[in-house]
């Protein structure tokens, strides 16, 4: 196709119910100028037959043995054949004219490293929620600096220039906690301009679940090693990740990763707040604390549920 602008990457691992709307989403774009990459991550569901049955050519199915979804997203990278790479989760959508505005902040904001939009996310339990931002649209000079307070990225959110891949690599493999995605967006804000639009035009659908499973990985910290000295803002940027990543860690799973990170990161000026939180899990047996989480979840589904008979 010589006039393919977009290759829409979409990882595809059990996705059953849900891939058949993330592919009609992009599939209503209306820019139209895209080609579809969907590799399946050796599915044992019927999500690749669920694909199989679009028509469109310019869905395209491709199949590997389960590897990971770095794997995956590196597989269809390679695979593609236009100069943007736009990724999608199989469990996510787009607005309509997501396509369109990333043509449109292309030509605007050319030579940038990534482009990427406001979006909402929506839980299991019907609430809606946009991702917390007050940029305006263009150029985000001093990245770290505004992230710490500016949720502006995501994996369905994003698009790349295929170029940028063959400069800093693919999707670093042996990450299996759900950071892979944003080990790249740093490495590539790091060495590149990066450009932001507070359109919403992307969907990421939460489940609760996801997360749980990912903790049971066990792996070490993965952005101590990006930490650059003398640069305030990256290094803030970074322990607030990290800090992130060690409460979960303190609660679900390795106490280990959750004490190195606390070590690691007592630098931070602007996360005290969660460093102390951390400091406070570590120091409680972690059955007390996990079971203590686990009754106030209970707790507030009961109350939700019972609210929602009163509602009827």
């Amino acid at each position: 196709m010589s006039n393919l602008f977009f290759s829409v990457v979409i990882p595809l691992y059990q996705k059953e119910h849900y891939i058949a709307r993330a592919l009609d989403s992009v599939l209503r774009q209306t820019y139209p100028h895209f080609e579809i990459v969907v590799v399946d991550d050796g599915s044992s569901d019927c999500s690749p037959e669920i694909v199989e049955g679009y028509t469109d050519k310019r869905v395209k199915l491709f199949r590997q043995k389960n590897s990971g979804v770095s794997v995956a997203r590196n597989k269809g990278i390679e695979l593609s054949d236009a100069l943007y790479i736009a990724l999608l989760d199989a469990d996510d959508e787009w607005e309509s004219d997501f396509l369109f505005e990333m043509n449109r902040l292309i030509n605007l904001y050319p030579d940038c490293g990534w482009y990427s939009c406001k979006r909402s996310t929506l839980y299991t339990n019907g609430k809606t929620k946009c991702s917390a931002s007050k940029l305006s649209e263009g150029i985000i000079f001093n990245y770290f600096e505004i992230a710490n307070d500016n949720d502006i990225v995501h994996s369905s959110s994003i698009v790349v220039p295929k170029k940028i891949f063959e400069v800093v690599g693919g999707f670093d493999t042996s990450i299996r906690t759900g950071e892979e995605d944003v080990v790249m967006w740093t490495k590539i804000a790091s060495a590149f301009k990066v450009c932001y639009t507070p359109k919403v035009l992307s969907r990421y659908y939460f489940y609760e679940v996801n997360m749980e499973k990912r903790l049971m990985v066990r792996e070490s910290d993965h952005y101590f090693e990006m930490m650059e000295k003398g640069n305030f803002w990256k290094n803030e940027y970074l322990a607030d990740l990290a800090l992130h990543r060690g409460i979960l860690e303190s609660i679900y799973g390795s106490r280990l990763t959750a004490n190195q990170i606390e070590v690691r990161y007592g630098f931070t000026q602007l996360h005290r707040a969660e460093m102390k939180r951390l400091r406070i899990y570590n120091r409680v047996p972690q059955k007390l604390l996990y079971w203590s989480f686990k009754g106030l979840k209970s707790l507030i589904l009961i109350k939700r549920n019972l609210f929602n008979r009163n509602q009827q």
